[in-house]
């Protein structure tokens, strides 16, 4: 039987934190008038996402297309737990912003509250790297020297999070979002959903929290032990084996699915996903550091970035 005075004192405490949402926020709200919501491109657990138009004024050189991220909830005022998420999702945005942003991380738009709590960012037309390889004839023309070019991107963005004291902590092909042509050499390559993403610094102690998506989460998070950046550096080694991978059965995830315990107990005993000729001659080396199960052994991003380059400098 639910408690009422609980209840009540849930709701108490949502209405006092979605004032100080709309407080901090307040820079950053979108007139009920200037968004116009469409049809669904994703969906989460606990959030979809949704095709937008935006409009600021009446300059027609000022709508454009974005991404309408929709916190969901059935209640008259927001849940604690949704507008905890909804904070630290617009935080990190928000911090990313005030470090001037990066080209390769996106970018926060704007926000509502009512009558729906929604982050706006940028719209990909292309979608996430995920949907992409799933399209076997695009990625089979694909060449190695272009894949490295995308792990690049992907390392820039990744690299300068952790430069900024931020772990991204759910690193995966549906987290990284694509615009334009993938077989040209200017594609937009951004890192996106930062929701599960945090602050931390290198003093900080290690982070507890199991945060991340099954096959692609780093094994010391499962430990208990503790971890660091360290975790992302892990889950960008099975991105970058995914888009180094040619078609679908090449890419079949071992990990996928697992409990964290049997995960763990398999990466020990040296199970690993594996990389086919000529793949393995090019980015077989990178991989094999980023999935090292002891994470003070695993390079850090900028030291990925300096194997990446080097690979394309000899394509």
């Amino acid at each position: 039987m639910s408690n009422p005075q609980a209840s009540h004192a849930d709701v108490d405490i949502a209405i006092e934190l979605l004032k100080e949402i709309t407080a901090e926020t307040a820079s950053d709200q979108i007139g009920e008038n200037d968004l116009t919501v469409e049809g669904q491109v994703g969906e989460g657990i606990h959030s979809c996402v949704r095709l937008g138009i935006l409009r600021r004024g009446n300059n027609v050189s000022n709508v454009r297309q974005v991404a309408v991220k929709e916190f969901r909830h059935q209640h008259a005022v927001p849940p604690v737990s949704v507008l905890r998420a909804f904070r630290q999702e617009y935080r990190i945005l928000a911090r990313c912003r005030s470090q001037n942003g990066h080209q390769h991380v996106v970018e926060l738009l704007g926000v509502t509250l009512e009558p729906r709590l929604i982050i706006l960012m940028e719209y990909f037309d292309r979608g996430s790297l995920a949907q992409c390889l799933q399209d076997e004839a695009a990625w089979g023309e694909m060449s190695i020297k272009q894949k490295a070019s995308l792990g690049l991107k992907i390392a820039h963005g990744i690299a300068w999070l952790h430069k900024h004291d931020m772990i991204h902590r759910d690193i995966k092909s549906h987290n990284i979002l694509i615009s334009g042509d993938l077989t040209t050499p200017s594609p937009t390559v951004k890192i996106g959903d930062l929701g599960s993403a945090v602050v931390h610094q290198q003093h900080d102690s290690l982070l507890q929290e199991e945060v991340g998506s099954s096959g692609y989460t780093a094994p010391e998070i499962f430990t208990r032990h503790g971890y660091d950046s360290k975790v992302d550096v892990w889950s960008f080694g099975i991105v970058l084996w995914e888009l180094a991978s040619s078609c679908l059965k090449d890419r079949i995830n071992p990990f996928m699915g697992m409990a964290g315990e049997e995960f763990v107990t398999k990466v020990q005993d040296g199970c690993r996903p594996k990389l086919a000729h000529p793949h393995q001659i090019w980015f077989g080396s990178i991989v094999e550091k980023c999935w090292r199960f002891d994470p003070s052994q695993r390079p850090c991003m900028n030291e990925v970035i300096k194997q990446l380059e080097k690979i394309s400098d000899e394509l």
